[in-house]
C-alpha cells in the first residue's frame, strides 16, 4: 500500500508588533538649513514687497516729472510731496513750488496788481527773469503814482516822477504835458498880476494849449492900449490914434471878449483925446 505523503503546512507568520522608532534629535546642520531657508524666504518676500512699492513710486515719480514738464504745477507738487524723499522728489518739489510762485507773480503783474507783484518777484531771489519782471512791476507802479499826482493837480511832482521813468510808457510825453500845464499856470498868474508882456511871452510858447492863443491876444490888446496911452501922455497923438484905431478894429473883428480888461468905452475915450 502506497504511503501517503504528508504535505507540511507552512506555519502562519505572526505579525510582528512595530516598535515606535525613537525620535532622533535634529542635527545642528538641519537647524541651520531651516533657519537660512526661513530667512531667505523672509528676505525674498521683503525684497518683493520693496520692489513692488519701488515700481509704484517710480511710476508716480515719472508721472510727476511729466506733469512738471507740462506745467501742471499743482498736481506735480502734490505728487512730489506724496513721494517724500524718493529719488530727487524734494528738489523737484522745491522747483515746482518756486515755479508756482513765479507764475503767481506774473499773474499779479498782468492783472495790474503791481505792488503785490513787486513783493512776489523779490521773494523769488532772481529765479529766471524775476529781477527783470520786478523792475517792470516797479515801473508800472511808479507810473501809476505819477499819473495819480498829475490827476490831483500836483504837476511839478508829477513831472519829476515821470522824468525818473525815462522813456517808460508815455512818460516823455507826460513830462511835456506837465511842463505845458505849469507854464500855463505861470502865465495865468502873471496875467492876474498885470504883467501882460511876460504872460503873453509864455502864452505864445503854448498856443495849442487851452485858451492860450486867446489869452495872448488879450495881453497884446492891453499892451497896445497901454502903449497908445503912453504916446498920448508924450503928446504923440497921431501915433496914438493910429494904434487905437487898429486896436479897435482888431477887437471888433475878433470873437474874443476883451471887455473885462479893456472896456470899449475906454478905447473910445482915448480916441477922442488923441
Amino acid at each position: 500500500e502506497p504511503k501517503v505523503r504528508k504535505v507540511k503546512q507552512p506555519k502562519e507568520k505572526q505579525p510582528k508588533e512595530k516598535q515606535p522608532k525613537e525620535k532622533q534629535p535634529m542635527t545642528k546642520k538641519k537647524k541651520v538649513i531651516i533657519i537660512v531657508s526661513a530667512a531667505a524666504f523672509i528676505v525674498l518676500a521683503g525684497v518683493g514687497a520693496f520692489l513692488a512699492v519701488y515700481f509704484v513710486k517710480d511710476a508716480q515719480y515719472n508721472d510727476a516729472i511729466e506733469l512738471l514738464r507740462r506745467e501742471k504745477l499743482d498736481a506735480a507738487a502734490d505728487s512730489f510731496e506724496e513721494l517724500g524723499g524718493f529719488k530727487n522728489s524734494p528738489e523737484f518739489l522745491e522747483e515746482t513750488l518756486t515755479m508756482i510762485d513765479y507764475f503767481d507773480a506774473k499773474g499779479a503783474l498782468e492783472d495790474g496788481e503791481y505792488e503785490d507783484a513787486i513783493s512776489m518777484f523779490a521773494d523769488l531771489n532772481g529765479y529766471q527773469d524775476s529781477r527783470t519782471l520786478e523792475a517792470l512791476a516797479q515801473q508800472h507802479f511808479d507810473y501809476e503814482a505819477a499819473t495819480a499826482l498829475f490827476d490831483s493837480g500836483a504837476f511839478e511832482q508829477a513831472k519829476v516822477a515821470y522824468l525818473a521813468l525815462g522813456d517808460f510808457e508815455e512818460s516823455i510825453m507826460m513830462v511835456e504835458v506837465c511842463q505845458v500845464v505849469l507854464d500855463y499856470d505861470e502865465a495865468q498868474t502873471l496875467y492876474a498880476a498885470g504883467q501882460f508882456l511876460q504872460a503873453k511871452n509864455i502864452f505864445d510858447t503854448i498856443p495849442e494849449f487851452g485858451d492860450s492863443k486867446d489869452m495872448s491876444f488879450i495881453c497884446d490888446c492891453v499892451l497896445t492900449f497901454d502903449e497908445a496911452v503912453d504916446k498920448i501922455d508924450s503928446r504923440l497923438f497921431s501915433a496914438a490914434e493910429s494904434m487905437l484905431k487898429r486896436l479897435q478894429k482888431d477887437i471888433n473883428s475878433s470873437s474874443i471878449n476883451v471887455s473885462e480888461v479893456l472896456p470899449p468905452d475906454e478905447i473910445s475915450y482915448y480916441l477922442g483925446v488923441s
